[in-house]
């Protein structure tokens, strides 16, 4: 078996790729959803359902405690909740839990005074990351911005407005009051779907 992670470019591993075997399996990784060049079958990986979510944070942090495993599991639900699914954010969160307040209940009120010192913070032990969750979010957004410049000023728009659940609509009602770079993104259909579609915001 062979793993490439993380290719958004197709050809870096132009002359690298085995050929098609029953025998031979390759796993490929990448934040680019325009995969037609990629010899592969595609399959796209969302964040986490609430469930293994909340099991993720809780396997993670390691609680020992002898408080109400329902109350345990509702204020799980709430952190998972709040870090949108995202498994990296929760891996984040557990290893705060784990490795400073040793309390489940500490973490939403000093997550929510404090979000960027809990994004940059690293973890001990055995982080596989050699940087925290906020350098992450940089480099992914760092790629949208080379990939595609107006993706990334519609993403940052976006962002500020809500993590989810945006309508183009709502957005391109609202143009008047944008900067002059998004009013003419919005006025122009073609280049605003080119910007939709490098990454799905609707």
């Amino acid at each position: 078996m062979l793993i490439i992670d993380n290719l958004d470019d197709v050809s870096a591993i132009k002359g690298y790729l085995p050929p098609a075997s029953a025998t031979q399996h390759t796993i490929i990784t990448t934040r680019n959803p325009n995969v037609c060049e990629i010899p592969a079958e595609g399959m796209e990986i969302g964040v986490l359902d609430p469930e293994d979510a909340i099991e993720l944070l809780l396997v993670r942090a390691n609680l020992r405690s002898n408080i109400d495993p329902e109350q345990i599991q509702m204020e799980a639900s709430e952190i998972v909740k709040e870090l949108g699914f995202l498994a990296l954010a929760i891996e984040q969160a557990s290893a705060y839990i784990r490795e400073v307040s040793r309390d489940i209940f500490k973490f939403l009120p000093s997550y929510r005074a404090d979000r960027k010192r809990h994004h940059k913070r690293i973890p001990k032990g055995n982080w596989q990351y050699s940087e925290g969750v906020a350098t992450t979010w940089h480099l992914s957004f760092q790629q949208v911005k080379e990939n595609n410049l107006r993706a990334s000023t519609l993403l940052q728009l976006i962002a500020f407005l809500n993590p989810d659940g945006i309508l183009l609509e709502f957005v391109e009602a609202g143009k008047d009051g944008l900067s002059k770079e998004l009013e003419e993104l919005l006025e122009d259909p073609d280049n605003l779907y080119d910007a939709v579609s490098w990454r799905d915001f609707r």
